[in-house]
């Protein structure tokens, strides 16, 4: 019950970092790590709540610490510069007079001026070149969303409900396509093959009765395979399993199809619990031994729709 209750917390402080609620969000993830000092996923989305570069880049020394191979660490880790870097960007510049007065007849200096004057005073030291990392930081944090919802599963108390990653994931109903009125047996052939495919690349799955969609994610034209899973299996492990699957089987989808992905429900009840999916070139790499494991994971990411 503890780490779903820290789940829950790190999931709300990820949305308020979103919404740019800085400090709230680590007021939140400052009482997650006093309970727990050596939880890698709070100092993961602590390090995103933080404006100052140096700080930030503790916080992930201390992922690396305690998961050397936490999925995105390496990338967000390669934007951050040595402390030597980050003092001499942080150094005041020394200008002369003269030189602001020359801005102030200049009318394009001003408008930028005025751009960059709506909260002067919350600048600090390598908070500039933080922020132009935001969009990354965002992308690596929907990453890791992702594995708060899978860790979140695995939990001794077979009495609570799955957990998932509330405001951070919402569950998407699967979407049906309605076949024709009119009768076409040669695409029913068609389609019957695919299935029939599907079952013999996911044979360790158990496939949803919809069980191949086409849709339009976050990551382009996403071909989606759901599969069903209960309460008693480890969702991570169901979706690597999926993945890697299908991975190793891309000659089944359309040559425009971007991505891949897993949508993963619990059939008995009708409920998505999740849908994980990574590019087509990125699955490519990964068959064909250009990169590894956990890079493949790294990959990964919660679909939008």
């Amino acid at each position: 019950m503890a780490e779903v209750r820290q789940d829950d917390a790190l999931s709300r402080a990820f949305q308020l970092i979103e919404d740019g609620q800085l400090e709230e969000a680590r007021e939140i993830i400052q009482s997650v790590l006093a309970d727990d000092e050596d939880n890698a996923d709070a100092w993961w989305i602590y390090a995103h709540a933080l404006e100052d570069a140096d700080e930030a880049r503790r916080a992930l020394n201390r992922v690396g610490d305690l998961e050397p191979k936490y999925p995105g660490l390496a990338d967000l880790m390669a934007y951050y510069p040595d402390e030597e870097m980050a003092e001499e960007q942080s150094r005041p510049l020394d200008l002369d007079d003269d030189i602001f007065a020359d801005l102030d007849d200049d009318d394009e200096a001003d408008d930028e001026d005025d751009f960059f004057d709506d909260e002067p005073e919350k600048v600090e030291g390598g908070n500039t070149w933080f922020r132009r990392l935001l969009i990354v930081a965002v992308i690596l944090l929907l990453v890791v969303v992702g594995f708060l919802v899978l860790n979140s599963r695995d939990t001794d108390d077979a009495d609570d409900p799955p957990a998932v990653a509330g405001d951070a994931a919402e569950p998407t109903l699967p979407v049906v396509f309605l076949p024709p009125e009119d009768d076409d047996e040669p695409e029913a052939a068609v389609e019957a093959q695919t299935v029939a495919d599907l079952s013999d690349i996911f044979s360790s799955q158990v496939l949803a009765e919809d069980v191949l969609d086409v849709m339009e994610t976050n990551l382009g034209v996403t071909q989606i395979v759901s599969v069903c899973s209960d309460p008693d299996e480890s969702l991570r492990d169901t979706i690597q399993s999926a993945l890697v699957a299908f991975s190793q089987n891309l000659g089944i989808i359309d040559a425009e199809t971007e991505a891949i992905g897993v949508r993963v429900i619990d059939c008995e009840n009708d409920e998505v619990w999740n849908t994980i999916g990574t590019p087509t070139d990125v699955a490519a790499d990964f068959a064909e031994g250009e990169i590894d494991e956990a890079e493949f994971v790294g990959s990964w990411t919660v679909l939008g729709f």
